[in-house]
């Protein structure tokens, strides 16, 4: 299933945990291969930091963190999401 994202959107974070301190949220565009990172503490994302491009498809997949000690500990990624901004 493909979703649709409209560049005004917010992008929910559907794996919410309580102890959670962040996520870090990795796309990329469908033809390319290197991800590319941005980390958000509450559980939705303005699709403009994103900087998605129009009429593009993406591949999208989240994670959480904890810091314990000063230092980050990161949870498993989330599966792929495919999408397209519009």
């Amino acid at each position: 299933e493909i979703y649709t994202l409209s560049l005004h959107d917010a992008l929910p974070i559907s794996i919410v945990t309580n102890n959670a301190d962040g996520y870090v949220i990795a796309f990329k565009e469908k033809t390319k291969k290197k991800w590319k990172y941005k980390t958000c503490r509450k559980t939705y994302v303005s699709i403009k930091k994103l900087n998605l491009k129009r009429r593009t498809g993406y591949r999208i997949r989240v994670r959480a963190y904890k810091r314990v000690s000063g230092k980050k500990k990161y949870g498993a990624w989330s599966g792929i999401i495919r999408c397209r901004a519009y």
